[in-house]
């Protein structure tokens, strides 16, 4: 749309001055961060971008799966080592991703949770 009006614009008047050029180009930034906001304030797409955040966590999760056979192979093969960091890094991947991917299906529980902790705290700061 905005180009329809800069072509309007350049043809009506021949050659746009500089100083109408930037206040178009500035027009359309301002309109750019309207876009955002109207995503960030968006529960719809918030909760769209959580959830394709979290079915990508629980892929990565999933492809780290044959690690946890590699760990068992690992203890298997030679069980007189015990955790090495390699059996420690392979469970973490596994961790750590399964666990994102949770935090970002449950992200609108987690945010309304009111620990004790943070009453305790308002508490001891009064």
């Amino acid at each position: 749309m905005r180009s329809g009006v800069l072509e309007m614009m350049s043809s009506s008047s021949g050659i746009l001055s500089s100083s109408s050029a930037a206040a178009i180009v500035a027009l359309n930034l301002k309109e750019a961060k309207n876009w955002w906001s109207d995503v960030n304030e968006s529960p719809v797409w918030q909760d769209r971008i959580f959830h394709i955040l979290a079915v990508l966590y629980g892929i990565v999760s999933v492809i780290v799966v044959p690690s946890r056979f590699q760990l068992v192979r690992i203890q298997l093969r030679v069980p007189e080592y015990g955790w090495t960091t390699q059996k420690v890094f392979h469970f973490l991947n596994f961790l750590v991703n399964g666990v994102r991917a949770l935090v970002f299906v449950f992200r609108r529980d987690a945010q309304n949770m009111q620990p004790e902790v943070w009453c305790l705290h308002c508490v001891i700061v009064i």
